[in-house]
């Protein structure tokens, strides 16, 4: 939750953040009181999942501008060890 606040807070500015934190919290508790399951991702995994949520983004975007953005072998992703 806390690394989500975090994103919000740069991209809406602290107090929409903090009310989009509070929805987020808000459904959790819904999903958990009603008696469905809550995975908690770990930080790897959301840092992972909002990467690559940018990276598609980012090349539809540039494909909406008359882009073509090519994947280099090169510069592919490192895992640390």
């Amino acid at each position: 939750m806390g690394a989500y606040l975090r994103r919000q807070r740069g991209r809406l500015g602290p107090p929409k953040a903090i009310t989009a934190t509070a929805h987020k919290l808000a459904r959790v508790y819904a999903l958990v009181r009603h008696g469905v399951g809550y995975v908690k991702q770990s930080q790897e995994a959301y840092a992972e999942h909002t990467r690559a949520k940018v990276e598609k983004q980012f090349h539809r975007r540039a494909k909406e501008l008359g882009y073509e953005v090519l994947r280099s072998n090169r510069h592919s992703r490192r895992r640390r060890a």
